[in-house]
């Protein structure tokens, strides 16, 4: 609770401050005083509730939701400066300069989310639940841009390996590789994999229309994004649209057929032989998987394995024994 009381100024600023700062707050979250009425600010409260706060008046009970980052700079900066007045007299210039420039800054970066369902962070602006930050730098133009995002791999370097794209299903993903599919709506999140504490999580672009439409509307003239993107889910799903012909069967064809999700792949047919270690165990023995270690194991194995042996031997010789005990003491009854 941050209680702004009148006594802490002179008599004759103490209302103007007040009223200043109160204007202030207005003025920043957008809530402007309606026909010029004035704020009573006697008493300020905030709350807090995860990334947002409740602001009250005493008078009018009028409760405005403001994010975390304003309150600790606009509310609790100012109640404690000594210099608020000074900072109020330059907001309204400050705001009129970085106000349309951020105005249209938001706007670009919320048609390119919208639009090319791309995520995009440029100056002054946040991601908005995205797997990664993708940022849009002030010199940059949105082909320079879209280049970045979505980086085109060569085959120059790649070697003739072979693959088996059938690894890539959902359920092989699942059961060797202990990898959960998640659904995301940006295009540039598509066949990320997030490693957590514990789990493995792919996401999979799940607007399969969108890229439909973006084909047909570019005509597929040339090898576009969209198409190569169309590919890549036709992958992951169970069931093929193409035949075993068109499949790549080599690293190298894959680097050729999908230059902009390649590398990706490869990461998930990486994943697949090799899983990354997510629990205790399973890094415990990742760190252990040098030969000189197999060695020890090995000799450990055998040891274990000769010692049961030679129990299991020693076990038997004594039932052997016992056994001709018996018989033994049977055969001399019979013959008294």
């Amino acid at each position: 609770m941050l209680d702004a009381r009148p006594s802490a100024w002179s008599e004759n600023s103490r209302g103007n401050a007040l009223q200043r700062l109160n204007d202030y707050i207005l003025a920043t979250i957008n809530v402007p005083p309606k026909d010029g009425r004035q704020w009573q600010p006697i008493q300020w409260q905030y709350h807090r509730r995860s990334d947002l706060g409740t602001m009250r008046t005493r008078s009018r009970e009028k409760t405005c939701q403001v994010p975390q980052p304003l309150r600790n700079a606009a509310v609790v900066t100012l109640y404690r400066s000594a210099e608020y007045g000074r900072l109020y007299e330059r907001h309204n210039e400050v705001l009129a300069q970085i106000a349309p420039k951020l105005s249209r800054i938001a706007s670009l970066d919320c048609a390119v989310r919208t639009m090319l369902m791309t995520e995009c962070v440029s100056e002054g602006t946040a991601a908005i639940g995205s797997g990664n930050d993708h940022w849009w730098a002030g010199t940059e133009t949105l082909v320079d841009y879209l280049v970045q995002t979505y980086p085109q791999s060569t085959s120059t370097d790649v070697p003739k390996d072979l693959i088996d794209l059938k690894t890539l299903r959902c359920h092989v993903l699942a059961r060797d590789a202990g990898i959960k599919i998640q659904q995301t709506e940006k295009l540039s999140d598509h066949l990320y994999l997030r490693h957590s504490p514990g789990t493995k999580v792919l996401l999979v672009f799940s607007h399969r229309a969108f890229l439909e439409h973006s084909r047909k509307r570019l005509e597929a003239t040339h090898q576009d994004l969209s198409h190569s993107v169309d590919e890549a889910l036709a992958l992951l799903l169970t069931r093929f649209d193409y035949s075993k012909k068109d499949l790549p069967g080599s690293l190298h064809d894959l680097y050729e057929d999908s230059p902009h999700w390649a590398s990706q792949l490869s990461r998930l047919l990486k994943e697949v032989n090799d899983p990354t270690p997510t629990t205790r165990w399973e890094r415990y023995a990742e760190r252990r998987k040098s030969h000189r270690h197999t060695y020890k194991c090995a000799i450990a194995a055998l040891i274990v394995a000769a010692v049961s042996r030679t129990l299991a031997t020693l076990l038997a010789a004594v039932q052997v024994w016992i056994s001709y005990c018996d018989w033994d003491k049977n055969a001399h009854k019979a013959l008294f």
